[in-house]
């Protein structure tokens, strides 16, 4: 592998790591000086979480005084059930995201699709606004620990929802709009929401799509004495937001009727433990596991992510292309914290990229997150950004949702301006932050994930439970210490069985993340794909089981399959649909078009695309009772040559 970035000489003296480590040598007493210095300190001693902590200036009404519970040793504590960090700190996450910051900075960029209708937002009035709807909310009854679910674009409202739940120390759980029916049903009947935010309309590849009938068929289908009030959100404010019921209300009713009576924005002081973000499984064996966060554990994780892996500063700004049902939504608005900029778009990335491209020039970006698909995109259109703009505040583009290849290294250092440092990362929505990261003080390597981050005691393991994390050895990836951002539980799993068999049962007592990994001699990592049932074609991540519920619909159908296959020259993942029909005279034209629509109708518009993917030949296990079946598939890892390009599509 070849490097393809380095970190400037002289630059690493003003980086939020060097001021780190600087710190750690005072306070501690050590002679850090290197990334690898620094990682084992990270992993080994359990005041590298509080000397974290100081560092970034997380605000507490009560500071934590001990790692863990009980002054136990991180290497002497298992992973589940997982351990109390920082017992007894207090503290409140919309607190950390809007005090302490210059009123006068924008907070948040908001613009449409194709970089159009920009708006500014700073910290003073997105406090303004977090204040008037956290009363509202008190006032509809909302209480510490109720959840509130939102089902709303990447907006100034979904932003503001967000920061007001948290505010009165309620839960919030996030929903992309394309979402079909069925899939937000699995989500808001398990959570039980006091108050849900749905959209009025929504705006993707230049079409506007309206949301009311979709709001009304939730509504109906999950109205209880639990549900205090369902808002209705103007995004786009030419198009209705009425609904005939009489919990519905829009967002100006809502005002209306609980107008605001405090006389400043009030923070409930909660445990680091409490709960904030309700997440959700990819739903491989039926509805989606709901997967609870707290407020402690994303703070800590995610700000020391920003401040001492991608070196954001307080002025900075960041942009994530992202929806509201990715937890790289919940990245982006949580980087408020360290006074950043945030930037959120609405609306498809892939339109009028140019424009975008000059977008990010005149906001003066400095940290980008995109996609491989994305950056796969401009080259098949052959656009070069260093020919629009000269990016110069552009100082990162990062990438994850799926494996960024050797060749879009190549490719991006061949058409963007080579100051950029190209970061590809991984973590997922179960921790709330990357097991694998960049860093700006060690060189990046094409094809690899730069580092193992800070504190995550990431490993190696074979089938057995044997280490081999020595460079070049492919396994399974783990982690063997506690980390602050493991959920703290899953709801409707009140005997914790489900929490206990999703992470830590393959390996007892070490969390088993469902990757397939390899560690190299640079320090770097390849992300050799998923070993579950985790299918994740353009970073749309999704179940097998969410189709499986689809297909057994259909009586023609008596069997499915759902797959992702990925080749070594694919860019993104591929998913494809094997069906058996009762004849085969039932399998027809007309049968996929129901599928398709049936598809996009039910799961999201993403879920009944062309997505691309992309695998080895596998190896067959000895507990496989028929192996020659995958001699019939083995066919597939060359699909064009079976299927004809306009049977391809699902």
């Amino acid at each position: 592998m070849s490097v393809v970035w380095r970190p400037k000489a002289g630059d690493a003296d003003v980086t939020q790591i060097h001021k780190f480590m600087a710190y750690v040598n005072r306070q501690r007493d050590r002679r850090l000086h290197t990334y690898d210095e620094l990682y084992e300190y990270s992993i080994s001693e359990d005041s590298f979480w509080i000397d974290l902590s100081d560092f970034l200036e997380i605000q507490y009404s009560t500071p934590p005084t001990n790692t863990l519970a009980g002054n136990i040793k991180l290497c002497e504590c298992p992973l589940y059930p997982p351990p109390q960090f920082f017992p007894g700190a207090r503290l409140n996450y919309a607190e950390n995201c809007l005090e302490g910051k210059n009123a006068h900075q924008t907070a948040v960029i908001m613009a449409r699709e194709g970089a159009t209708q920009v708006e500014r937002y700073s910290f003073a009035q997105l406090k303004t606004r977090v204040h008037r709807l956290a009363d509202a909310l008190r006032s509809a009854g909302v209480r510490k620990g109720d959840r509130v679910a939102g089902i709303l674009a990447n907006s100034i409202y979904a932003v503001t929802l967000v920061l007001a739940t948290a505010s009165i120390g309620a839960v919030y759980s996030s929903t992309a709009t394309d979402m079909g029916i069925s899939g937000i049903l699995d989500r808001l009947r398990q959570i039980v929401p006091k108050v849900v935010f749905f959209d009025n309309a929504s705006f993707y590849n230049n079409k506007s799509h309206e949301l009311l009938s979709k709001a009304e068929s939730v509504l109906s289908s999950i109205d209880s004495n639990d549900l205090a009030a369902f808002v209705v959100a103007p995004n786009m404010e030419t198009m209705a937001s009425k609904i005939g019921h009489g919990k519905a209300c829009t967002l100006d009713e809502l005002y209306e009727k609980h107008p605001g009576r405090s006389h400043e924005l009030k923070y409930e002081q909660v445990e680091f433990t409490h709960p904030l973000f309700v997440m959700y499984s990819s739903g491989t064996t039926g509805p989606p596991k709901c997967i609870v966060h707290s407020v402690g554990g994303v703070l800590l994780q995610m700000r020391k992510e920003y401040a001492l892996q991608c070196d954001m500063h307080a002025g900075d700004i960041y942009w994530q292309y992202t929806t509201t049902g990715w937890m790289m939504y919940n990245y982006l608005l949580t980087s408020l914290a360290a006074g950043v900029t945030i930037v959120c778009l609405d609306g498809s990335p892939m339109v009028n990229i140019p424009g975008l491209i000059k977008f990010m020039e005149a906001e003066k970006i400095t940290h980008y997150g995109t996609s491989p698909r994305w950056l796969s995109e401009l080259k098949t259109q052959n656009i070069n950004p260093k020919d629009l703009a000269a990016l110069e505040s552009l100082r990162c583009v990062t990438s994850t949702g799926s494996v960024l290849v050797e060749a879009l290294f190549h490719q991006f250092y061949k058409s963007w301006p080579t100051h950029i440092q190209l970061a590809s990362v991984s973590g997922g929505t179960d921790l709330m932050s990357c097991f694998f990261m960049h860093n700006v003080i060690t060189p990046v390597y094409a094809g690899q994930l730069q580092c193992v981050a800070l504190g995550m005691a990431a490993r190696v393991f074979d089938a057995a439970g044997k280490d081999i994390s020595e460079p070049g050895r492919p396994g399974e990836l783990v982690c063997t210490r506690p980390f602050p951002s493991q959920p703290i539980y899953f709801l409707s799993d009140p005997d914790g069985g489900k929490y206990k068999s999703a992470y830590y049962e393959t390996y007892p007592g070490i969390w088993h993340h469902s990757d397939f990994v390899q560690f190299e001699a640079s320090g770097g990592v390849t992300m050799l794909g998923r070993s579950d049932g985790v299918l994740n074609p353009s970073g749309v991540r999704f179940g097998s089981a969410e189709i499986y519920s689809i297909t057994e619909k259909f009586p023609e159908i008596v069997d499915a399959l759902c797959v992702g296959q990925r080749r070594p020259t694919d860019a993104d993942e591929t998913v494809l649909l094997f069906i058996i029909t009762k004849s085969k005279a039932g399998f027809t034209t007309e049968l996929v078009d129901r599928i398709k629509r049936t598809i996009q109708r039910e799961l999201s518009p993403r879920h009944g695309k062309s997505l691309r993917r992309s695998g080895e030949s596998p190896k067959v296990s000895a507990t496989i009772a028929n192996p020659e079946v995958l001699e019939y598939y083995r066919q597939f890892v060359n699909i064009e040559g079976v299927v004809r390009k306009d049977q391809a599509r699902l």
